[in-house]
């Protein structure tokens, strides 16, 4: 629902019902788009009527050159030292692995498709953050998360949160009857990348990311585009 709007921000509402998914208690969450320039700021707020699991994220998908290519020559730095540990069935395993080394080391600029071999989907993984940089939105001070550049313009993400899920969508164009993009462009294997701001995945299996009744979620997460 639409709860107001105006030239630069819009207020968007749900109310989830006890049970929906299978989550205990309803929850109302309220999201607020606010765009100034080429900067877009989300701001999420959340209220439990009953002791739930709260861990929001904003799943869009961007692409700094165009949507008819892959994002593989994009440069990406994510200020994280460690990544969340997954098995097979993508579940985390509790471990904090270090990024040096291995393909999802992205603590220095790094174009996107660099390391990845024969056999690797993509990425699709949740990076730890350790924030050397920050700058103020609304009178908030928040943690540059990543930064990605591509041929003209980059993109910072700033946030609260304490990870970010890199996915490089891999799996567009799985399907060859898959609808196109705008301006009839084709979707390509790794043709975006979501910067995926939140709490680590899983965490309610040690008891974090719980919400009592009353008690108040909320995040700040910015997505600023530059020219370069």
């Amino acid at each position: 629902d639409v709860i107001e709007y105006d030239g630069s921000s819009i207020l968007l509402s749900y109310y989830s019902p006890d049970g929906e998914g299978g989550f205990p208690g309803g929850l109302l969450t309220k999201l607020r788009y606010t765009l100034e320039g080429a900067t877009l700021m989300l701001e999420y707020e959340a209220i439990p009527e009953a002791k739930t699991a709260i861990a929001l994220t904003n799943h869009s998908f961007f692409n700094l050159n165009d949507f008819s290519e892959s994002v593989y020559d994009q440069v990406a730095r994510i200020y994280a030292d460690t990544y969340t540990e997954v098995d097979e069935a993508l579940i985390p395993t509790g471990e904090h692995p270090s990024v040096k080394g291995t393909v999802y080391d992205f603590s220095y600029p790094k174009p996107f498709g660099k390391d990845m071999y024969e056999g690797f989907k993509g990425h699709d993984v949740n990076y730890v953050l350790v924030p050397e940089k920050y700058a103020e939105f609304k009178g908030q001070r928040l943690a540059l998360g990543a930064t990605v550049e591509g041929r003209k313009l980059v993109m910072n993400c700033y946030t609260d949160q304490p990870g970010i899920q890199l996915y490089l969508a891999n799996h567009f164009a799985r399907k060859e009857n898959e609808p196109p993009f705008h301006n009839g462009k084709k979707p390509v294997k790794n043709g975006a990348f979501c910067l995926e701001a939140q709490t680590e995945p899983d965490c309610v299996s040690r008891g974090e990311a719980i919400y009592d009744v009353g008690e108040v979620y909320r995040q700040f997460t910015v997505y600023e585009i530059l020219e370069k």
